[in-house]
């Protein structure tokens, strides 16, 4: 395949003609990288981060392959960094922002992250008082969670099978048709920011039948049923009522839409206004 058109095409319809992501996005190989699957990647002298010593090592050897030699690392990026930099990106997504992250961040250095559990990318820069400010972007990305091993925690959909079908210790009409939630990104995230920790399911038969289950690592999970855009009926159970506080985040959505203002403050004790992307 001759990858180069479609690398310069890419960098068109990507980055801004002045930007100096530009070449880099039109000349690097990105298939070299996922030999099943295209990716982006950028060259630089900047260290990359991950967990897995498997994917740093593969990461080197497919960049050395192209003739280029970034400082690429294996460790916890939730623990103490590997220097001080002016930007740090996290195409991971965190929660809160780690501490390392802001002491690793040079005075008036910028910070890129994403909070787990929602869709919002922060954007924020270094305060001389060692915190960071900064806004919530307009654009959306989701990012995989930040782990500490070479395996990945158990979530709450592992009990999927028991709630499938289950009866709830309550059931009642709701008053919105079933929403994939996974796809209505303004309510994922203030429902990330609302009730942290909910994961979703969603299925669509082919006659319209619509299902959506909701489930929290506390016990406490929903499931909405209806076809088409008719009123669901809802089984709920545990110690909260987790479709309930969806219905009302849609109540508010539809009354005022979403003004979010959120502060995200780090563990570090400065706040970082509004937000961004990133994994």
């Amino acid at each position: 395949m001759n990858w180069k058109p479609r690398a310069v095409q890419l960098a068109a319809a990507v980055t801004h003609p002045v930007s100096r992501w530009r070449p880099a996005v039109a000349t690097v190989p990105r298939h070299v990288f996922t030999p099943r699957w295209w990716a982006w990647a950028a060259p630089g002298p900047r260290p990359g981060i991950d967990v897995d010593e498997y994917l740093t090592k593969a990461a080197a050897e497919r960049l050395d392959s192209i003739g280029l030699h970034p400082q690429v690392t294996a460790c916890d990026a939730t623990g103490p960094l590997p220097g001080t930099y002016d930007r740090i990106v996290s195409t991971v997504a965190v929660r809160p922002i780690p501490a390392s992250w802001l002491s690793a961040l040079r005075p008036g250095g910028r910070l890129v992250t994403t909070i787990t559990g929602t869709s919002l990318i922060i954007t924020a820069d270094k305060t001389p008082g060692g915190g960071a400010a900064g806004r919530t972007e307009w654009d959306r990305a989701g990012f995989m969670h930040t782990r500490a091993g070479p395996g990945y925690p158990a979530d709450a959909l592992s009990q999927f099978t028991n709630i499938r079908d289950a009866r709830g210790d309550q059931i009642t009409s709701g008053r919105y048709p079933v929403v994939n939630v996974n796809q209505a990104w303004d309510l994922y995230s203030m429902l990330g920011i609302t009730a942290p920790g909910i994961q979703h399911h969603y299925e669509e038969t082919e006659e319209g039948k619509r299902t959506a289950w909701m489930i929290h690592p506390d016990g406490s999970w929903a499931r909405a049923t209806a076809t088409a855009d008719q009123a669901p009926v809802i089984h709920q159970a545990g110690p909260r009522r987790l479709w309930t506080l969806l219905d009302e985040l849609r109540r508010d959505w539809l009354k005022d839409g979403f003004r979010c203002t959120c502060a995200c403050t780090s563990s570090a004790g400065g706040p970082s206004r509004r937000s961004a992307t990133s994994r």
